[in-house]
């Protein structure tokens, strides 16, 4: 079962006998972490907070059913952290390496182009990951139907936080 280790896995709620389930494991449900050990009926998990990594252990059958398999396909642009998931960067995904200790290989920043180009590119690894959310697009007629105002008396304030 070493195989698991460095294979991300999302955090859940489980009953056993032999795991103790903490509730602070609560804030980690469907978050994403990465198996750091295995013992003979427990894998242990990482996950990032506030600039430091919680561990936890979850029963071991069940764990095999929410590892995460599916991974970011060559090039696709993500967010990426080792750390605090508040400081995330947008990166180039290259591979992911299993079992190892920062298993992200993206291409490293200000090297987008020369990867695109076909050029020589720095590379860089991380340690987490997740999709970059997705805009939501609306039109004013959406907006106006969404609260029941006409489209002509629709106002739109545009905020950016900076």
């Amino acid at each position: 079962m070493k195989h698991l280790i460095g294979k991300t896995i999302k955090g859940f709620k489980f009953n056993s006998k032999n795991i103790a389930y903490d509730k602070q494991m609560d804030n980690y449900i469907e978050k994403i972490g990465v198996i750091s050990g295995v013992g003979k009926n427990y894998v242990r998990a990482e996950f990032e907070v506030h600039n430091d990594y919680v561990s936890y252990s979850y029963p071991l059958p069940q764990a095999l059913k929410h590892i995460v398999e599916e991974h970011p396909q060559r090039g696709d642009e993500v967010l990426v952290w080792d750390i605090d998931e508040n400081k995330a960067v947008p990166r180039i995904f290259l591979a992911y390496i299993e079992r190892a200790m920062y298993p992200l290989q993206v291409v490293n920043g200000g090297c987008e182009k020369d990867y695109k180009n076909g050029n020589h590119f720095d590379t860089d690894r991380f340690k987490f990951y997740k999709p970059i959310p997705q805009k939501t697009k609306l039109t004013y007629q959406q907006i106006a139907d969404k609260f029941g105002v006409d489209v002509n008396d629709l106002e739109v304030e545009i905020w950016i936080d900076l």
